[in-house]
This record gives structure tokens, C-alpha cells and sequence, in this order.
């Protein structure tokens, strides 16, 4: 791109502040270097309860509900500071790519790719300082892609930042599978470029096997400190009524 084309891209976007759906790009990896990020709003994730499921919106809360997890925050990335690259899905502990080697990733977690129109058909890795993002922050590449989280073996609880660095503070509908399927659905906003926390435990048998996240806007949602464990709530601990 020329520099006097680069200009003007970057001062259409600082000028107007658009979100996703508005940009020329339509994935991560087409960003020029220096773009800056979309219009900052109001960084609230929802909280509440299902039947199965309780939802935080703090992440100290969620750590006194659920002790000892482990935290995969992508550090472990081959992207250098300040960077942005698109891989092959999933990335986890078996990704071998350009943005992660092998290992890398702790065993447990897989960041899946859900393509949808105009599928890129790849995830993607930024780095800080990019988008003046504070987290090594992972997702799909292509704004109008969704994105599941798995988890093998199934955990109680997940945590995690999503970050909007494109749209902002936009909403994301939210839904949760057990092994037996859907546990319940919900909605979080995600920020801009600082952590925003959505967590989520269960008390249902067999625990939380995926967290699906999409959008109906294709707002491009990212991941950072991903926090998942505890083991699922027994069988032998749930109630029955025997006749």
C-alpha cells in the first residue's frame, strides 16, 4: 500500500471511529501497522445465574468461587512484540505453526475457529503493544468468524478477557455445552483493548466440555488469559429422587 493510501485509511478510522463492519479490512492480519483501535464505550460483561450455571463479571470473585486453575495467557507465542499474524486452526498443545510451537499451549484448552462468510479460515495471534492491547490476544483472523473454546478433559470453571480491539465495548452471545449439550446461554460485552472479564462455573455432571462465542455484527472477538479447571461436581454429590 502506498504511504499516501495508508494515510488516508488511518485517518478515515480516527476520524469516524467506525466499527468492524465499517473498516476496509476484513480480517486482523489486513490491519496496517499504527492503525489505531475502534471507539472506546462502556466495558461491562453481565453477570448472573441459570439453573447449571452461575456468571462473573470479576475475576478476584471468580477465583475465590474457584480456586487453583490454570491460566493459559498465549505468552508462549513465536509472534514478536508489537505484532499480528494468522495461523491454521486450532491453537493448542499441538499447534506447530508460525505462531506457536509445539507445547506452547497447555494441555486442555483448543481455540477452535467457527467460519463464516468470507472466512479468512484461520485464527489469529496480536501481541502487545498492538492495537494498544495489554494482553497477547488470540481468536479468529476474520471479523465475520466465531470461535469456540474447548476443554478435554471437561472442567467446572472458565474465565477469560474478551477484547474488541475493532468494534469495542459491542455484545457477544455467549452459549455453554456440556457433554450432553447446551447448558445455557448468556451475553457479555467485550473492551477495547484492556481486559474485561466473563467467567462462568457449573454445577451440572459431566461440567463445561466447550464456551461458544458469536456475533451477529462480526465484531472480531479475541481471547486473553484464559483460566479454566476444577474438576466436574461428582455424581455421587447431586440429588435424586428414588421411588
Amino acid at each position: 500500500m502506498r504511504c499516501s493510501s495508508l494515510v488516508a485509511v488511518l485517518f478515515v478510522l480516527m476520524v469516524a471511529g467506525v466499527a468492524a463492519a465499517d473498516t476496509p479490512f476484513n480480517d486482523y492480519s489486513s490491519v496496517p501497522p499504527g492503525t489505531p483501535p475502534g471507539p472506546a464505550g462502556g466495558q461491562t460483561t453481565q453477570a448472573g445465574n441459570t439453573e447449571a450455571l452461575a456468571f462473573y463479571n470479576d475475576r478476584t470473585a471468580f477465583q475465590v468461587a474457584n480456586p487453583g486453575l490454570t491460566v493459559e495467557d498465549f505468552s508462549g507465542t513465536s509472534v514478536p512484540p508489537d505484532g499480528v499474524l494468522a495461523c491454521d486452526p486450532p491453537f493448542n498443545e499441538l499447534t506447530s505453526n508460525d505462531c506457536f510451537s509445539q507445547g506452547a499451549i497447555t494441555s486442555g484448552v483448543s481455540v477452535e475457529l467457527i467460519p463464516n462468510v468470507d472466512s479468512s479460515l484461520l485464527n489469529v495471534v496480536l501481541t502487545p503493544a498492538f492495537f494498544d492491547l495489554s494482553c497477547v490476544a488470540v481468536g479468529p483472523n476474520s471479523f465475520t468468524d466465531d470461535s469456540s473454546i474447548d476443554f478435554n478433559p471437561a472442567v467446572r470453571a472458565v474465565g477469560l478477557d474478551l477484547v474488541s480491539p475493532i468494534a469495542g465495548a459491542v455484545p457477544f452471545d455467549i452459549e455453554i455445552f456440556g457433554p450432553g449439550g447446551s447448558l445455557g446461554t448468556t451475553s457479555a460485552f467485550a473492551c477495547l483493548n484492556e481486559p474485561c472479564f466473563w467467567g462462568v462455573d457449573s454445577n451440572d455432571i459431566g461440567g463445561i466440555t466447550s464456551v461458544v462465542f458469536t456475533s451477529a455484527a462480526g465484531d472480531g472477538e479475541l481471547f486473553c488469559n484464559v483460566e479454566f479447571g476444577g474438576e466436574p461436581v461428582p455424581v455421587e454429590l447431586q440429588s435424586f429422587d428414588v421411588e
